[in-house]
């Protein structure tokens, strides 16, 4: 298109793509996810997972983008017609799911920006209780909010005002970014989100090293337990978190690059964009381990043993039985390891999933003091409104470059209608079923549809587009040169994953027809790997959809075994399945739209130009 926009500068399109792939999960699901696999035990598999598949799959978006100069459903149509459907639903799903609920959970953080300073839950004790009952309404005296009930239903409770109200602002600024002109709105948000971002971080981190137990966070953080490191699902987070971290599979880098210029240098953007999201995830998490360190130091508990709790756990529920029959002296043992299990399983409440976030961090500025605590609240909760923000433009964006490059509509109404159809969405996850309904409909999109997506990505542009005239357009305008040292480098790196691989299921499927299979075509594939010609269109075309499939299968086997989280299976299939399919129906919707808009916008064209040579 001679009329598309570009961005100003690449710096600028730089600081959007990073600003893009860093979000809340940067800060909040990184050092969760790491903390649950052990600490230093998750970055291992973490950075193998970012040259095996985060910059490889950055790589293909961007050259896809920039080769058509299109947003993702109109370059997958450009690679086959019948593929564009799978565009229009990523982006789809990424707007009326992932970012519909993300925007309510940056309204939380907007919210407890203030309670920084108010600190409404009063007590350092009952702040697990104020974001469970009283902020969210999620539980009631401990037991959750009934989501589904054979008499009563599907229920929503009542709504928390104040989330809607903070919605509605979160939504304002995403209308009053978006609605600009490339330049004037992403580029120039993004120019000031990030540097005022990575300020805050650093902050942060300098402010929180010399905590009291910091210490013992940050080794813990540092310190591989080898143990640890090879356990099948390790990798398998560390994998999913670089998918997600990098927003691939959202349509969002293909829209971005798009806007590049013809001699851009997509390798070396992608490896900066790529490195620099992972980097500031590496530096953050040192804040919140050393935050950990210091609750956990409150509460007597030694960090270094945490790697192995629920095993503990569960021997101490098997100890407290045998200690109550054992006299008089077992009595005070036995209570202290009640204590002992009940603040264990207090701390790790606190330190998952958004109670890294609402909870750990609220305690934490409990603990510092009057002032101390309010000002470094303030700055941890403004990190996470900014990461958050950068994220939701991104998403918007996405969406709306498909729009205009099919319609060609006026942005700032587009622009309108798509922040308030976003808000009306997200205000379900503003009721007392709003967490719930959150953790389903978070759970489908992005275990199912992200990878389901990634998986047609790489598999159409390895095979049909092919890799190899990717790869050409690629090497076209860089300045990075894929030489034979880093050739060599990661062959060796796809070959110790393959072998990994291999001894995993020797180790845990000894005796399996189908283990033994997938070790034969993993003997072979290493074969190939070495003599084919070269290791981005191997990567592309076997080892990225074989990947993706491996994770697909364990969702989809965890998920045979018992419904997710617990919940009433009518739940799981009404709200998160019925979600991800209620996108798909947009997706086919939008695609069956624009195939018809330009079967009428060709015959159109087709009868003009007859008409002018009849005349």
């Amino acid at each position: 298109m001679a009329d598309r926009a570009e961005w100003k500068s690449k710096t600028g399109f730089l600081l959007a793509a990073i600003g893009s792939a860093i979000g809340l999960g940067n800060i909040w699901r990184f050092p969760y996810i790491a903390y649950r696999n052990g600490g230093g035990a998750f970055l291992v598999p973490y950075f193998v997972a970012l040259f095996i598949v985060g910059v490889p799959l950055l790589m293909l978006e961007f050259g896809l983008g920039h080769h058509f100069r299109r947003a993702f459903p109109q370059s997958l149509r450009q690679v086959h017609p019948r593929f564009a459907w799978i565009g229009w639903w990523s982006v789809s799903f990424v707007m009326f799911g992932i970012v519909a609920y993300y925007g309510v959970v940056i309204a939380w953080c907007g919210n407890y920006l203030i309670y920084s300073v108010t600190q409404p839950w009063g007590e350092l004790s009952q702040v697990n209780t104020f974001f469970d009952e009283s902020f969210l309404a999620a539980f009631e005296n401990g037991v959750p909010f009934a989501v589904y009930s054979e008499t009563d239903g599907f229920q929503f409770g009542r709504f928390n005002v104040w989330i809607v109200l903070s919605l509605a602002i979160i939504w304002f600024l995403n209308w009053l970014i978006t609605h600009r002109e490339l330049r004037h709105g992403v580029e120039l948000a993004n120019r000031i989100f990030i540097p005022v971002l990575v300020i805050i971080t650093i902050i942060l981190v300098i402010w929180s090293w010399n905590f009291e137990g910091a210490q013992a966070g940050r080794e813990l953080y540092l310190r591989p337990d080898w143990s640890r490191v090879f356990e099948p699902n390790t990798w398998i987070d560390a994998f999913s978190q670089i998918f997600f971290t990098l927003s691939l599979g959202f349509g969002i880098m293909v829209a971005y690059a798009s806007y590049l210029p013809k001699d851009a240098d997509i390798p070396t953007s992608a490896f900066l964009a790529a490195i620099g999201n992972c980097l500031f995830s590496l530096v953050a998490g040192f804040a919140v381990f050393s935050a950990a360190g210091l609750l956990a130091f409150d509460r007597g508990i030694e960090l270094e043993r945490l790697d192995d709790l629920t095993e503990r756990i569960e021997r101490l529920e098997q100890v407290a039985p045998a200690a109550a029959v054992n006299g008089d002296g077992s009595a005070t043992e036995l209570a202290d390891l009640r204590e002992q299990y009940a603040a264990r399983q207090q701390f790790e409440n606190q330190m998952s999933s958004f109670g890294l976030v609402f909870k750990t961090y609220p305690a934490i500025i409990t603990r510092m003091g009057s002032v101390a605590g309010p000002i470094f609240g303030v700055l941890f909760f403004l990190s996470l409104l900014v990461a958050g923000i950068s994220s939701s433009i991104s998403i918007i964006e996405a969406f709306m470059a498909a729009l205009i490059d099919e319609y060609n509509w006026n942005r700032k109404r587009l622009a309108g209608g798509l922040c308030l159809c976003g808000f009306l969405c997200g205000l379900v996850f503003c009721s007392q079923a709003g967490l719930f309904w959150l953790d389903l409909v978070d759970h489908f999109i992005t275990t199912y549809g992200l990878v389901l997506v990634a998986i047609c990505e790489a598999l159409i542009v390895g095979w049909l587009f092919p890799a190899h005239r990717l790869r050409s357009h690629l090497d076209e305008y860089h300045v990075f040169r894929f030489g034979r040292t880093f050739s060599v480098a990661m062959r060796l790196l796809i070959t110790a994953i393959l072998m990994l691989t291999w001894f995993g299921l020797s180790r845990y499927q000894p005796d399996s027809v189908a283990s033994a299979i997938g070790r034969f075509l993993l003997v072979g594939s290493g074969i190939v790997l070495w003599i084919h010609e070269h290791w981005l269109d191997f990567n592309i075309r076997l080892v990225i959809p074989a990947l993706l499939v491996f994770l697909l299968d364990q969702a989809l086997l965890a998920e045979t075994q018992s419904p997710y989280g617990g919940y009433p299976m009518q739940a799981v299939l009404v709200i998160g399945l019925g979600w991800l399919l209620g996108t798909l129906a947009i997706g086919i919707g939008l695609n069956l739209l624009a195939s018809r808009t330009d079967e009428t916008r060709d015959s159109s064209e087709s009868h003009h130009a007859e008409s002018k040579r009849d005349n």
